[in-house]
């Protein structure tokens, strides 16, 4: 029995040399190997990983050029692991290495498919976390009892111990983006056995988390693949998502600058109407259409891009809501105008302003 451990790393050369002896230490009785993956860090983690594998073969690196995000760093470790059993470890020492040995009996002896390392099977508190913090981590949690059918209180951690045989039965069912493996592994197979042991999560060692607004929309992101994606495209439901945030900053511009400001309404209208395109293209090309990003020159004429084709919409919205009106209730004649607008919007702007297909 060959045990594997993925390390995924990014900027952790201070971390790496302990986290390295610490597993060396608590694995020393067992057939090991440690495989660093590390998405070309600036601070060279990925060197020093090397000069510690001429010391002891069990360390591996692999440096990915051009690749990043923790979950396909992951799969990528887990693919070229040879270990019957994987194991997955944060590099900044948030994670009890002791706890190893612990999880690798439980699955062994118990027949289980995963042993996850829980931070909240005892309580709802992780130490050196705000409540803001804590309020995002359990809205998580909850969200993500939507995509898989285990009754588990951690099913975001990020430390656990699984066979290698059920990542090579789903590797090509999982989704490979953001920092949620665990989840994403869950989420493909609803017949896995599983089972939660407590521990507590620590302060990183050094360096700065890698949580930020990127992580949240990346969670998002899985959540509408996992829930709608054999059924829409992922990027669709982000463009409503946006524009319906759009539609709410609109007639709030619209009421501050006509009810509250006191402006005429077609100048209130004409503010509220640019704001609210200038919101709407900065978040698609941030989020919806973010493998295609605009930047430098690009990002100017695409907002022309933008404003013309959009402006089309409009007009197709507005022709269909008054064709519709002698027919049906005003309500659903201006939804469904609405409806046309916008999903000439998404097609238009999908092909012509980031060029995410062809016409």
């Amino acid at each position: 029995m060959k045990f594997s451990i993925i390390v995924p790393s990014f900027n952790e050369r201070e971390n790496i040399p302990v986290i390295v002896d610490k597993l060396q230490n608590v694995l020393k009785d067992i057939d090991y190997e440690i495989i660093v993956v590390d998405d070309n860090s600036p601070d060279k983690t990925w060197d020093l990983v090397e000069q510690m594998s001429h010391e002891d073969s069990r360390v591996k690196v692999i440096r990915r050029i051009g690749r990043n995000g923790l979950s396909s760093a992951v799969i990528e470790g887990f693919l070229a692991a040879t270990g019957e059993y994987l194991g997955v470890i944060d590099a900044d020492l948030q994670h009890d290495p002791v706890l190893l040995t612990e999880m690798l009996n439980e699955i062994e002896n118990n027949d289980l498919d995963i042993v996850i390392a829980s931070r909240y099977t005892e309580t709802k508190d992780v130490e050196g976390w705000s409540r803001t913090r804590l309020f995002i981590s359990d809205v998580a949690t909850k969200l993500a009892q939507l995509v898989i059918k285990y009754k588990v209180t951690d099913p975001m951690s990020g430390y656990f111990v699984l066979k290698k045989s059920v990542v090579q039965e789903n590797v090509e069912k999982f989704y490979g983006k953001g920092f949620k493996i665990l989840l994403d592994i869950m989420s493909v197979k609803n017949d896995l056995r599983i089972k939660e042991i407590p521990y507590t999560f620590t302060n990183r060692l050094h360096g700065e988390s890698k949580l930020g607004n990127d992580v949240i929309f990346q969670y998002v992101e899985f959540l509408l693949e996992r829930l709608f994606g054999k059924h829409v495209e992922t990027e669709y439901i982000k463009y409503m998502i946006v524009g319906s945030f759009g539609a709410l900053l609109h007639f709030s511009i619209l009421t501050l600058f006509y009810k509250n400001i006191g402006y005429t309404y077609s100048i209130s209208l004409a503010i509220a109407i640019l704001v609210a395109i200038l919101f709407n293209y900065i978040y698609n090309n941030i989020w919806t259409f973010k493998d295609y990003r605009l930047t430098d020159i690009s990002l100017i004429t695409g907002y022309l891009k933008y404003n013309l084709l959009c402006f089309v919409g409009a007009l197709a919205n507005y022709s269909v809501s008054m064709y519709l009106i002698d027919h049906m209730s005003w309500i659903i004649a201006s939804m469904v105008g609405a409806f046309v607008g916008a999903n000439w919007n998404y097609l238009t702007n999908s092909i012509y302003t980031w060029k995410t297909k062809h016409p």
